[in-house]
C-alpha cells in the first residue's frame, strides 16, 4: 500500500512499498552490475595515475627501484623526500631550469589566450548568429570545413606568418612582450567555441535586442549587457575549457614561444625537459614530482569549477 510522506518544506510526496521500488528483472540486474563493474575499473584507471605520482614524489630513488609499487616507508621519510624531490625542481642547479618562471609563463598565456580567445569567438559567433549580411552562411560553413582540417596542416604557414610578423625569436624585453603578444593572438576567433555559441546566440530570440533598442541603446551594449549574460552558461563553459586547455598546450607553446629561449618555456614544455633528464641520470622521483606541480594547478581549478562546469555543460545540451 502507498504511503504518504510529509517533507521539511510542507509538500507531501508518494511512497511505493519496497517491493513496488525494486522491480528489476534477473538479466536488468546482470546488466546494472556490468555496467557499475565496467564504469568502476573506468574511474580507478583515471584515478590510479595521478595516485601513483603522488605517492612515489613522496620517495626517495633507491626504494622505488627496489619497488615501484611500494608506498613511503612513514610520514617522517614522506616529508623528507618531499622536501628532496621538489627542492630539487627548484634550488637545484642541475636541471637549470627556473620553474617559477614556466608557472609564470603558463598563467599569463594561459589568462591571455583565454581573454582574447573568448573575447573573439563571442563577437564572431554573436554576428554571424543574429546579423544576416552577404557571406554569412559562406563563414559559418568555411569555419566548419575548416575544422576538419589537421591543425599540423596549416603549421609551416602558421610559423612563418608568426616569423614575418616578427613574433619569434626575439630578446629582450620587447621580444618577451611580443612573444606574449603573438601567442595570444595566434589563438584566433574559430573553431569549438565559436561553433557552440554560435548555436547559444541562435538560441536567443531577437525580441530581447528590439527592447533595448526601443529604450535607445546600442548594438554594443545589446551585446554586452544582455546577449553575453543570456548566454552565460556557454561563455562561463568554453572560458573554462579554453583556459584548461591553454595550460596544458604544449605543441603550440614549444614551436611558438619556448623553442629557442628556454627561459620562455611553460611548465608543459619544460616538462618534457625534465623527463629527459629523468631518463639520463635516473632521476625518477623527481620527475614524478615535477609531474605533479604540472597537474595540481589544473586539479584545484577543476575542482573548483566543477559542478558549475558539468551544469552548464548539461544544460546547454538540453538548450541546444
Amino acid at each position: 500500500m502507498n504511503t504518504k510522506h510529509k517533507t521539511p518544506t510542507g509538500k507531501y510526496v508518494t511512497i511505493l512499498p519496497k517491493k513496488e521500488r525494486v522491480n528489476r528483472s534477473k538479466s536488468e540486474k546482470i546488466i546494472m552490475w556490468t555496467v557499475f563493474a565496467l564504469l568502476s575499473v573506468y574511474a580507478f584507471t583515471l584515478v590510479y595515475p595521478f595516485f601513483y605520482l603522488v605517492v612515489n614524489s613522496m620517495r626517495d630513488i633507491t626504494s622505488f627501484k627496489i619497488n615501484p609499487f611500494g608506498l613511503p616507508k612513514g610520514i617522517k621519510d614522506a616529508i623528507k623526500n618531499i622536501k628532496a624531490n621538489y627542492g630539487y625542481m627548484f634550488v637545484s642547479k642541475e636541471i637549470d631550469m627556473n620553474v617559477p618562471m614556466m608557472f609564470f609563463n603558463s598563467i599569463v598565456l594561459s589568462i591571455g589566450q583565454t581573454i582574447v580567445g573568448m573575447a573573439l569567438s563571442c563577437i564572431a559567433a554573436y554576428v554571424l548568429a543574429k546579423y544576416k549580411f552577404k557571406g554569412n552562411n559562406f563563414i559559418y560553413v568555411a569555419t566548419i570545413v575548416a575544422s576538419m582540417v589537421p591543425t599540423v596542416g596549416a603549421a609551416p604557414a602558421t610559423y612563418k606568418l608568426m616569423l614575418e610578423a616578427g613574433f619569434l625569436q626575439r630578446e629582450g624585453v620587447t621580444g618577451y612582450l611580443y612573444n606574449y603578444l603573438g601567442m595570444m593572438l595566434m589563438v584566433g576567433a574559430f573553431g569549438g567555441p565559436f561553433l557552440y555559441l554560435h548555436s547559444f546566440f541562435k538560441a536567443i530570440p531577437w525580441s530581447y535586442g528590439e527592447s533595448a533598442q526601443l529604450d535607445g541603446a546600442g548594438e554594443f551594449r545589446i551585446f554586452v549587457q544582455i546577449m553575453l549574460p543570456l548566454a552565460s552558461n556557454g561563455v562561463m563553459t568554453f572560458t573554462i575549457m579554453r583556459f584548461l586547455g591553454s595550460w596544458n598546450e604544449y605543441w603550440g607553446a614549444y614551436l611558438y614561444f619556448g623553442s629557442v629561449f628556454t627561459e620562455r618555456e611553460t611548465l608543459a614544455v619544460g616538462l618534457n625537459r625534465i623527463s629527459k633528464l629523468a631518463d639520463n641520470k635516473g632521476r625518477f622521483v623527481e620527475l614524478f614530482a615535477a609531474m605533479v606541480v604540472t597537474v595540481m594547478p589544473v586539479f584545484i581549478f577543476y575542482a573548483i569549477f566543477q559542478k558549475q562546469l558539468m551544469r552548464n555543460t548539461i544544460g546547454g545540451g538540453l538548450k541546444g
